[in-house]
């Protein structure tokens, strides 16, 4: 299998940024209504953090059960370990947090995609997993 190109990549976060948006979205609107109609408490960290744990779940979930969010589904390319298998929750885990700065950072992480000569990420080379275009019939890494 072929690893998924940057274009696929880019186009599938942008995708699953709308998911998330439309999650966090509905769950900032049900505290606005258990709170009788007024905004959240600008002070607090609490709802901040239960945003940024909302997107870890999101994350998460769609990669340990099946290696793929929605986003991922709809551009055909899936997050798999060196073995091709779906990453062990740990490495989801670490993933998920090296990507933060990875992205984070004037994009640090897609720009090593560029001059990388594997053509990954830093926070594919940092977690050891890797996006695979599911269209390819090529069985060369």
């Amino acid at each position: 299998m072929k690893k998924a190109r940057i274009l696929k990549r880019l186009a599938s976060m942008l995708y699953d940024l709308l998911i998330i948006t439309s999650i966090l979205m509905v769950y900032t609107l049900i505290l606005v209504i258990l709170n009788g109609g007024s905004q959240m408490n600008s002070n607090s960290i609490v709802y901040p953090l239960s945003l940024f744990i909302f997107t870890f779940i999101y994350f998460y979930i769609s990669w340990c059960r099946l290696g793929q969010t929605v986003g991922m589904r709809a551009w055909k390319i899936k997050l798999m370990d060196e073995n091709l298998m779906v990453p062990s929750p740990k490495r989801c885990i670490l993933r998920f947090i090296v990507s933060i700065p990875s992205l984070i950072i004037f994009g640090l992480g897609i720009a090593w995609y560029f001059s990388s000569n594997k053509r990954i990420t830093l926070h594919d080379r940092l977690s050891r997993t890797y996006i695979y275009d599911l269209n390819s019939k090529d069985l060369a890494k």
